[in-house]
């Protein structure tokens, strides 16, 4: 009998050990979110500085179009200046270099797929 009323005491006390914490006492009181939520505005940036990263992204966004802008013109007016012959060897530079590219592009594609299957 006594080892009976021992047991039952060890399994309860090991069970409120358990449950020692309680779930219900992390709730927060209306004052506290009332206090937190304007200590976590803090950290927010103000209107301005979100303005002035739009007006960055702009600027950049507007230099890079200009800068392709530039290259492309600039491409083209070094074609323009070369005699019919060169102008010749570059188009087929160009047609030898989209051909070689592709293959290249379908060489990747078929080992990848090809690795692809193998975790399938």
């Amino acid at each position: 009998m006594k080892r009976f009323f021992l047991a039952i005491l060890l399994i309860s006390l090991i069970y409120s050990g358990a449950t020692g914490q309680d779930q219900g006492t992390n709730k927060k009181t209306k004052q506290e979110k009332g206090i937190f939520s304007r200590i976590s505005g803090i950290g927010n940036s103000p209107q301005s500085a979100g303005k002035s990263k739009k007006d960055q992204a702009a600027t950049k966004r507007k230099q890079k179009k200009d800068w392709e802008k530039y290259v492309k013109k600039s491409q083209q007016h070094t074609y323009d200046i070369q005699t019919p012959d060169v102008k010749e060897r570059m188009k087929q530079n160009k047609k030898e270099i989209a051909s070689r590219d592709k293959a290249k592009k379908k060489n990747v594609s078929r080992s990848s797929k090809k690795a692809g299957q193998k975790y399938n």
